[in-house]
């Protein structure tokens, strides 16, 4: 916040206190003194100003200098009066302005409250030519010593970095957080003995690579608890378990995003174990630049009601590109990180509360297999033991679907699963002895409450707050309800408020969670005309939330209904989008916690009263059902329907808040639940899911951007398993499948099976699409992959194909610009006819697309000059810069000397380094170069500078190899054809050494023939592969997709070929 007039004025009028002496002699007059305290200021954290301006100063002078830097501090006039912090962006550039000298200078002029100040100790500290002792540093001094090692960027001058202060000031805050959760015994028979099996389980020998252990229990139940005390045991033994833990309610972790779990990993395995801790500062700038360009990519998590950014088109080449990468690179960078000489003996992985991410998606699961896959064949993990924090049993018909699903692909894996351990709540003795272990003395108040309040450990210990912390009138009533036997009404609402309140992320829909949960399914118009409306009604004043129409009303609903949706440890996905229903447990357990409180019993009258008459308003089963249920426990007439089993199937949870006789009449158990409104992914399967919601499972629900499984897995390269769930159960006519089977198919490059008909789908669809003002990014993915399917399988398309994107470039919008240029550009060199309209043309020439564009004989009139960024001209090869001097335009060379001439130094510093290094290098290369087409002298000119990478055929041309290798072994045949490729790559990484690769192949075949294949590419030596493949492959596939790239690199490149052939300078 800017300085206030009155704080310049008090500083002036307060000006003569400064006594302190000038950094450099001689008089100065204001601009000289504001150059002064900034500088003095920028080695400081909280200061005086006065105290830091010297004496001599007129108060004009303190007044002017003062003013100067107004705009450069922060202030804090309630908290730090009279005191200034110079702003981030000051603090850097005054710190590169000066040299060493000066800033030791101004750090050591000595005014009141320096000797407080963890900022000017960690200044100094930075400065000094002794290097810091982290464990000696006092942690508000270490956390300003990390900030002083951003500030001074190149030059920090000490071993000891960034990193691993951050690891120290991690390690300190876990120290300190496993302290205050273990400070007291562990209370509960039950509880002890699960913390006895966890530790036998965490250190006992065992020979299977992969333990697992699953424990359960409600929100509260001591979940927590019990992992702090396993952690402790576990870092304080004579050889310690090192413990990383995947907490899913951490925004940071994407469990479909393998990255985001590997940095946790390195994380906190570089706070105990020394090894991975002197690769850590390596490993983490890599990871984290892996993570930011998957996130750029579109790769984050979507939710279930948020379209998954990659499936628009727009983003789709470079997504595809990107998660193929993905899986190599991070193998590269983590190679053999948890190998047993590296770690010795196991190593506890938990993940906390997983029903947070297993209750979105099938996949979720699938992704944290693979991953802990990942650990064991490219980090080396020979010892993984896991252990699972949930909150539903495995053996639950209803809830422990999300968890029954990860423990059934573990052991499909091969792991060894434990017998799940569940918490039970604690008896009355033990929960007298969790009272006494908080401070409630009074053995006669510890017995009242431990007889009337559940044995919930997080509920007893709110209540033993209450008791404690209360005023003396609250302290009584909290008594008085124990002593009735009931909940207090205090602790009832500290723990709604703590454990199931605060899980909702909106603020706006936080009001409204409490009362939503008297209703055992929600949907945006039960929010609006009954929720929303009890709980504004139940307020004394209007909140200034309180929509004043009906669409504002509308909006608010759709946001409290998107905020329950999302919230997995309240909440369990439907595949009805317009429907939410509660967690069963969850839910029975705040309705008991709500009847503990006064106003719970107004509202859940007027909840309930309301709900009956909205749902007696509609004529659905499920509105029928619903009635029947709120008039019954309000205990008003109802009236049965004929239809038994409709209702049995809508309020089977609920079942026992219902009267005895209905209860009794409802009684016959339920075979299976049929699709109603109660009905999530969950209790769902192929089977018995009906035809409606299978096709939203697996297609997603456009209308409410809620992306379906099938799109899900293909976007996570694995296009294999969605196309076998597809054809399990196909959701649409023979030859008309859902456009995440097209592109399934084209990335296996099973292109003649029979599944999609272009024909069929073009004369059923391209008019309704042609019909349209614009193409929705929806259909505009269809198209685009229906095109990419017809040119890799027949290099051709036909007449209404063609004349479909004639008129979409001519119409196409947005995204439509970017997307189909590439493609038009293929279709057109290989019909010699032209397609695309001048629009699109021109705006593909802005794009990634220009190369191939341009490369098109068909358009005569060429731009002047194109911008062509640098990252699309570079090839891996040691002679690049060479034959770029001999073959591209003289002007181009002149203008960009020295930027070739770095650009081929870091491509030669490529030799021998993790492959990993080269996307990392290639996603940082942005510099645009200026082209002029007409200057190009020929072919070979135009070939080198436009041909570019061919990213259509990275996940295709890996299943020609994997075709080849069976278990990881290569075959004679994938030696034959790989192998001279070796001995062309002048620059060749690590992993591309031969002996190295086919290691690195056995271990895992997709990661590595996907690696091959795109670094071959970036090398331009795929037209050789495919040469030897196309001729000499025993597989009639392998032959057809190295037949289908060489036909497009022929087309491209005008009747050549884009093959480097061998490079002029070649390394050993």
């Amino acid at each position: 916040m800017t300085p206030t007039v009155p704080e310049l004025e008090f500083a002036q009028a307060t000006a003569f206190e400064s006594n302190v002496p000038p950094l450099f002699p001689g008089r100065a007059g204001p601009d000289d003194g504001a150059d002064r305290l900034r500088l003095r200021l920028a080695v400081r954290g909280w200061a005086r100003p006065l105290d830091l301006i010297a004496a001599s100063n007129s108060p004009d002078d303190v007044m002017a200098i003062l003013g100067a830097l107004a705009a450069e501090v922060e202030t804090a006039v309630q908290t730090r009066p009279n005191q200034w912090y110079l702003s981030l962006a000051a603090r850097k550039r005054e710190l590169a302005r000066r040299d060493d000298a000066q800033l030791r200078a101004a750090a050591s002029a000595s005014v009141p409250g320096d000797d407080d100040d963890p900022v000017l100790h960690a200044m100094r500290i930075a400065l000094a030519d002794a290097e810091p002792t982290l464990s000696a540093l006092g942690t508000d001094v270490l956390a300003a010593l990390g900030n002083a090692c951003d500030w001074l960027g190149e030059r920090w001058r000490h071993a000891v970095g960034a990193q691993r202060i951050a690891g120290e000031l991690a390690s300190r805050a876990l120290d300190a957080d496993l302290r205050r959760m273990t400070r007291d015994p562990m209370v509960g028979r039950s509880h002890r003995d699960t913390l006895a099996r966890l530790i036998g389980f965490a250190t006992a020998a065992t020979q299977t690579p992969l333990s697992v252990a699953y424990v359960y229990g409600g929100g509260g139940a001591g979940k927590t608890t019990l992992l702090s005390f396993l952690q402790r045991d576990l870092s304080q033994r004579a050889e310690p378990v090192p413990v990383v833990r995947i907490d899913f309610d951490e925004p940071a972790i994407d469990p479909t995003r393998m990255v985001t779990l590997n940095i946790a990993l390195v994380e906190q395995l570089a706070r105990s174990v020394p090894a991975v801790c002197d690769r850590a500062s390596d490993m983490l700038p890599a990871l984290r630049d892996t993570a930011l360009v998957q996130h750029d990519a579109g790769l984050s998590r979507g939710g279930p009601r948020k379209r998954i950014k990659s499936s628009r088109p727009e983003s789709m080449l470079k997504a595809e590109s990107v998660a193929s990468q993905a899986a190599s690179d991070e193998g590269s960078i983590l190679y053999r990180l948890l190998a047993p000489d590296v770690v010795a003996g196991p190593i506890l992985i938990v993940f906390d509360t997983a029903e947070l991410v297993l209750a979105q998606s099938d996949h979720v699961a699938s992704s944290l297999v693979s991953w802990l896959g990942f650990l064991h064949n490219e980090a080396g993990a020979r010892d993984l033991r896991l252990v699972i924090a949930g909150r539903d049993p495995p053996d639950d018909p209803d809830l422990g679907h999300a968890a029954n699903s990860l423990l059934s692909r573990l052991k499909d894996t091969g792991a060894r699963i434990e017998t799940p351990i569940g918490l039970p709540e604690l008896d009355p003795a033990e929960a007298q002895q969790l009272l006494r272990n908080c401070g409630v003395d009074d053995p006669t108040a510890a017995a009242e409450a431990a007889a009337a309040v559940p044995g919930n450990p997080l509920l007893l210990r709110i209540t033993a707050d209450a008791l404690l912390q209360g005023e003396a009138e609250l302290r009584e009533s909290v008594r008085r309800a124990h002593r009735d036997s009931r909940i207090d009404a205090d602790s009832a609402r500290n723990y709604l408020l703590r454990r199931v309140v605060a899980h909702v992320r909106d603020p706006i829909a936080r009001p409204y969670v409490l009362a939503a949960t008297y209703s055992p399914v929600v949907t945006a118009k039960l929010l609006e005309e009954v929720v929303i409306p009890a709980v504004d009604r139940s307020e004394r004043e209007p909140g200034p939330g309180i929509p004043a129409n009906k669409k504002a009303a509308t909006a608010k609903a759709k946001r409290v209904f998107d905020a329950l949706a999302s919230t997995y440890w309240l909440t369990r996905q439907t595949l009805r989008s317009e429907t939410v229903p509660f967690n069963r447990e969850i839910r029975a357990f705040a309705l008991k916690l709500l009847a503990a409180t006064p106003e719970g019993a107004l509202l859940e009258r007027d909840v309930r009263q309301s709900a009956a008459i909205h749902h007696l308003r509609r004529r659905s089963a499920d509105d029928r059902a619903l009635a029947l249920y709120h008039l019954a426990v309000l205990g008003h007439p109802y009236t049965v329907p004929r239809d038994l089993a409709s209702v049995q199937t809508v309020l089977r949870d609920v079942i026992e808040e219902l009267p005895a006789d209905l209860r009794n009449r409802l009684a016959p158990p339920v075979g299976s639940v049929a699709p109603g409104v109660a009905r999530g992914v969950a209790r769902s399967s192929i089977d018995d899911m009906s035809d409606s919601d299978w096709q939203r499972y697996l297609e997603g629900d456009e209308r409410s951007k809620r992306a379906g499984e099938g799109a899900q897995m293909v976007k996570a390269d694995r296009a294999r398993e969605a196309l076998d769930l597809y054809l399990a159960r196909p959701t649409r006519p023979p030859g008309l499948p859902p456009t995440f089977v097209i592109q399934a198919q084209a990335d296996l490059g099973e292109w003649d099976e029979g599944i999609a008909d272009i024909d069929a789908i073009l004369e059923r669809e391209a008019d309704d699409w042609l019909a349209r003002k614009s193409i929705g990014p929806e259909a505009l993915s269809r198209i685009y992959w229906i095109t990419r399917l017809a040119l890799q399988a027949y290099g051709r398309l036909s007449t209404p194909h063609a004349m479909l994107l004639r008129n979409a470039s001519e119409t196409a919008t947005g995204p439509g610009l970017s997307t189909l240029p590439a493609l038009i550009a293929v279709a057109e060199t290989m019909s010699g006819e032209p397609i695309m309209a001048g629009r699109m043309r021109s705006q593909a020439l802005k794009t990634d697309a220009a190369g191939r564009t341009l490369l098109c004989p068909i358009h005569g009139h060429l731009p002047e000059t194109i911008e062509l960024f640098d990252a699309g001209i570079a090839v891996v090869q040691s002679d690049w810069r060479q034959r770029m001097i001999q073959l591209a335009p003289a002007r181009l060379i002149r203008a960009n000397e020295a930027h070739l001439r770095d650009l081929q130094s870091r491509l030669d510093a490529l030799h021998a380094k993790p492959i990993a290094q080269v996307n990392q290098l290639f996603n940082k290369m942005r510099t645009g170069i200026a082209v002029e087409p007409t200057t190009m002298a020929g072919l070979n000119s135009a070939v080198l500078l436009l041909r570019g990478l061919t990213p259509e055929f990275y996940r295709p041309l890996r299943e020609a190899l994997l075709a080849l290798c069976e278990n990881g072994v290569a075959s004679p045949m994938m030696r034959h054809a790989v192998d001279p490729l070796f001995e062309r790559m002048s620059i060749r990484p690590a992993e591309m050494e031969p002996a190295t690769f086919y290691r690195r192949l056995s271990n895992n075949p997709n990661a590595w023939c996907t690696a091959f294949i795109v670094y071959a590419d970036r090398c331009r030596l795929l037209p050789g592969l495919c040469e030897s493949l196309a001729r000499y492959a025993d597989s009639p596939k392998s032959r057809r997709i190295a037949s289908s790239f060489l036909a497009w690199d022929k087309a491209l490149c005008r009747g050549t070929s884009s093959d480097w052939g061998q490079p002029a300078k070649t390394r050993k």
